[in-house]
Parts: structure tokens; C-alpha cells; sequence
């Protein structure tokens, strides 16, 4: 019983949902039991095989034990120091001395229209990327000819390109895209190394500051592994320094000659 329970508190995920999954499926702990015996069995065969070295294998136990009590300190302790901080005013803080770093480029919205070059001259596509645009400035719906004509893989949902930031198109697409002003406005016909295009705007959303409900669970989190990580360093710094802590210089000197 001991065993199993210490192997779940080991292996098991720490999700409670994970974990319950994991427990709910059939044979579960003869897996584990089967697994614990396997390990036990062949260390014990091991032990009796010719130059195996039993003291290294239980100094590299005992080492990797006192590195798992270290890991599991260093959160308790990190934890301890920082349990009165009020983590929501410090994400707070750091998102109001930081704007810069939640700030939303410019993003637009489009549409497009792409008839491409590759099966035909570019006269032809050229005067069919200029039908288009008359049907469309005539009242033609821009996503049924999209879905009639459009030689991408977006022509089935209308032309719809989505959102995206500057750098992310083609230099000639972008330039337009983000030129065009208001949603509903289809560009002149576009050439880029994939063909022609027409591009609908959809919607235009301007460089402007991520709000602070976005962006806290990830400051939170930044602050917390950042402040942890630099409060344990001082703790193992101060270890190092210590007044009371003497190395024997002899025998580091001993150890250098005799190992090298």
C-alpha cells in the first residue's frame, strides 16, 4: 500500500482531472504494481552481476535524493517568502512602469480575391481580376465571387484572411491592406508573386494598449518565476559566501593532482 501510494504521489500528474483519468482507467494499480516489481526485480539482479559497483549506485542514489529534497525546498521556500505579496498590485505596477511591452500593433482584417498567373498569361489574368472588380463595384458580393473564383486556399470561406499585423503579408498586399480605410473597401486589382488580388477590408484596429485583465495571469506568472528564481540565487550565493564555510585548500590541491 505504501509503495503504491508513494509511486502516485511520484508519477501521477498533480491536476486533479489528469490524475482522476489516469486512476479510472481498468487495472491501473496492477500496472503499477507490475511496474514496481519489475524494477525491484531486476535491481536485485544487478546487484549480483560481476563489477557492479554498489557503492557509486548508492552514492548516486543518496545524491539524487538530496537533489529531489533541494527541488521540493526551493518551492516551499520561494513559496513561504513571497506568501504575503499581493501578486495582482505587483502585476499591476509592472504593467503600468512597462507600457511599452503591451502594446498591439496595428491589425487589419481582410479579404481577398487571388487569381494567379501560373495556368495563364498575365494578360488574362489581369483583365479577370479587372471583371471582378467591376462586378463587385457594380454590387456583386465580394465572398460569393471569392468562393467562385479565388485560386487559394480561402476561397471556400469567403477570402477571409483574418487579422494580422504588419510584416505578415507580402510587401505589396500589406501596403494596400493597411492603406484601405474603411470596412467594406475593396482595393484596385493588386499584383504580388502570387498573382492578382483583390483585397476587402473588414475591420481596422489601431495600435493600442493589450488591457491589463488580458495581460495579468501572464505578468503574474513572469513575476512570480522571475522574483523566485533571483530570491533562491541570493539564497545559494549567501551559502557560497559565507564567513563560517572554509575550504581545505590541501586537500582540493591533493585532489587536483591526484585525479587529473
Amino acid at each position: 500500500m505504501e509503495d503504491i501510494e508513494r509511486y502516485m504521489q511520484e508519477n501521477l500528474p498533480k491536476d486533479e482531472n489528469q490524475r482522476a483519468s489516469v486512476l479510472n482507467r481498468p487495472d491501473v494499480f496492477k500496472e503499477m504494481a507490475e511496474s514496481l516489481y519489475v524494477v525491484r526485480a531486476l535491481a536485485a539482479e544487478a546487484e549480483s552481476v560481476p563489477g557492479f559497483d554498489e557503492k557509486q549506485a548508492r552514492w548516486a542514489a543518496n545524491m539524487a535524493y538530496q537533489r529531489k529534497l533541494v527541488h521540493d525546498y526551493k518551492r516551499i521556500y520561494i513559496a513561504g517568502l513571497f506568501k504575503d505579496v499581493n501578486w495582482d498590485v505587483a502585476a499591476l505596477e509592472h504593467y503600468n512602469a512597462s507600457p511599452e511591452k503591451y502594446m498591439q500593433q496595428e491589425t487589419v482584417s481582410a479579404s481577398h480575391i487571388l487569381i494567379r498567373v501560373k495556368d495563364r498569361t498575365d494578360e488574362e489574368a489581369r483583365k479577370l481580376i479587372e471583371g471582378l472588380y467591376t462586378q463587385i463595384a457594380n454590387g456583386s458580393d465580394f465572398a460569393e465571387l471569392a468562393k467562385e473564383f479565388s485560386e487559394d486556399g480561402t476561397a471556400s470561406r469567403g477570402g477571409t484572411l483574418g487579422y494580422f499585423q504588419r510584416g505578415k503579408m507580402t510587401p505589396e498586399f500589406e501596403k494596400v491592406a493597411f492603406e484601405l480605410e474603411k470596412a467594406g473597401e475593396v482595393s484596385r486589382p493588386v499584383k504580388t508573386p502570387f498573382g492578382y488580388h483583390l483585397i476587402k477590408l473588414d475591420d481596422k484596429k489601431p495600435e493600442q494598449r493589450i488591457p491589463f485583465s488580458e495581460v495579468k495571469p501572464r505578468i503574474i506568472k513572469s513575476l512570480r518565476a522571475a522574483k523566485g528564481d533571483q530570491a533562491w540565487q541570493d539564497k545559494v550565493i549567501r551559502l557560497r559566501s559565507a564567513q563560517d564555510v572554509k575550504l581545505d585548500e590541501k586537500v582540493l590541491k591533493r585532489l587536483e593532482t591526484t585525479l587529473k
